[in-house]
């Protein structure tokens, strides 16, 4: 079979082409995985697919179609949370429904429920919870919809239901009127709504929301609704004050869709991640934009009592060798007045490195990988240590065939900022799987993204204007996407 048409770490439906998978969730049950997630552009169904490892999903099949003629959600269906209900043996499935009588164009926030996670009915041909004032925007002529969407549910420390969810206010600026909508529950199945929880006036919608609690109090996840972007606030308190912690995006623009659970004693997050192909894929032309759900990341915290993503540590189930040491010599150090670079002798197309590195003397330094012979296209992890930037960037020679003006990049895939640590020996983790690529430093995730310009090469490090230092290195292969690791 080919590998493209196997299961990738990277998650889309099966037979599907771009941007066909829509705002997802990852549910634990009994040591499996549930994924329940849209299905794009029809919003006609909610999927569901499992997992026993998180890497390698099956699907199964859907869970909820849109209602009937005449319900509230015979149009489409939106984003969902599950959850089990605490005192009895019954999952029950929070959705938002669309209905063709106003053409797709107000929300509101229905519930389902099942025994198995497999078979699944409505609670109501109602729905649970829809828009009303003093508190939220029920008005179509506003602005052309009604923002009512995106149900999470939870409970506080003394069990109390809690719901937030995408809204807008009753009053304020029309386009700036985007809060985190409330709703309070005794059972999860009777409803009263409460003032927004979260309501800065600065955004048209704030999308998806979830809560988390942490050591010092809560953590607040949600998207910028004109980009694919997930902003972080937090609170000691549900009712607030919510502020910003020293890093609010924990990951750069393309994550969204952040969801939560507990798993073999972590907290993981699951997200979509929104990526381009960059070379024909099947059917995908190049340049298509299309979202897949993202491999795990876990979520720690901070002395500070901040939230942080770190690289979890299920990678190394893939791996299919023992860690290698880089070399001989404890450490590498690189130093001049331009560019100096060293490579691992070996070909590497998935795997992990990790080590520390000292940029504190140098104008920039990084990691190359996927690097051709000639050393000329390759993959970059690039520190910028003065302006505390980290860039992901691809090289490749443009116009090949054209006997003149041929170039390379660099093109920039992503970045990030970071604090300033590298005045230090930091420690550093890279992890590359078919398309997916991740850096940490300093144990939390810097750069998440999908690449599929380069397939296999070497792997090498280098500094510009300095010295740079690069300690205790080991990489370690890790099995293929489509390949089940020979240790499972």
């Amino acid at each position: 079979m080919h590998p493209l048409d196997c299961q990738h770490i990277l998650y889309t439906p099966p037979g599907s082409l771009c941007g066909t998978l829509g705002d997802s969730q990852v549910f634990s049950w009994q040591g499996t995985l549930h994924l329940f997630h849209l299905v794009l552009p029809n919003h006609s169904l909610i999927a569901h697919a499992t997992s026993h490892d998180g890497f390698r999903w099956q699907a199964d099949q859907p869970a909820l179609f849109t209602g009937q003629n005449g319900m509230f959600d015979d149009d489409m269906l939106w984003t969902m949370q599950v959850i089990r209900h605490p005192e009895d043996d019954l999952f029950l499935m929070y959705y938002t429904g669309c209905s063709r009588k106003e053409h797709g164009q107000v929300q509101r926030i229905g519930l389902a429920t099942s025994r198995d996670l497999i078979h699944w009915e409505r609670y109501s041909e109602t729905p649970i919870l829809e828009a009303a004032a003093p508190y939220y925007n029920s008005c179509l002529d506003r602005v052309g919809f009604v923002s009512f969407r995106d149900p999470y549910v939870f409970h506080d420390e003394e069990g109390k239901w809690h719901m937030v969810f995408t809204a807008r206010t009753a009053e304020g600026d029309r386009f700036l009127s985007g809060c985190i909508g409330h709703a309070t529950s005794a059972d999860g199945f009777e409803w009263n709504l409460e003032p927004p929880l979260f309501a800065p006036g600065e955004w048209e919608d704030m999308e998806v929301p979830c809560i988390i609690r942490g050591p010092e109090g809560w953590a607040l996840f949600f998207n910028d609704f004109t980009r694919a972007t997930t902003h972080c606030r937090i609170a000691r308190d549900l009712n607030g004050p919510w502020r910003r912690p020293r890093r609010s995006q924990l990951l750069p623009a393309s994550h969204f869709v952040w969801r939560f659970t507990e798993w073999q004693g972590r907290t993981l997050m699951w997200n979509s991640l929104r990526t381009t192909a960059n070379w024909p894929i099947r059917y995908v032309p190049a340049g298509a934009s299309f979202t897949l759900q993202s491999p795990a990341r876990e979520l720690k915290w901070t002395a500070a009592g901040e939230p942080a993503l770190h690289s979890w540590e299920a990678w190394e189930s893939r791996a299919t060798e023992d860690w290698q040491q880089w070399s001989e010599a404890s450490a590498e150090t690189l130093s001049g007045n331009g560019r100096t670079a060293v490579f691992h002798p070996g070909c590497f197309d998935h795997f992990i490195l990790e080590g520390e590195l000292d940029g504190s003397a140098c104008a920039r330094l990084g990691i190359l990988f996927r690097a051709d012979e000639a050393g000329e296209q390759y993959l970059a992890i690039e520190l910028d240590p003065p302006n505390r930037r980290a860039e992901l960037h691809q090289y490749q020679i443009a116009r090949p065939s054209v006997p003149r003006l041929k170039f390379r990049g660099p093109t920039l895939q992503q970045n990030s900022g970071y604090p300033p640590i590298l005045d230090r020996p930091t420690s550093f983790r890279l992890v590359v799987c078919g398309e997916y690529i991740e850096f940490s430093l300093d144990h939390q995730i810097l750069l998440s993204h999908a690449s599929y310009a380069l397939k296999n090469g070497s792997i090498g490090l280098f500094q510009i204007e300095g010295t740079a230092a690069f300690r205790h290195l080991r990489v370690r292969r890790l099995a293929p996407p489509w390949q089940e690791p020979i240790n499972s």
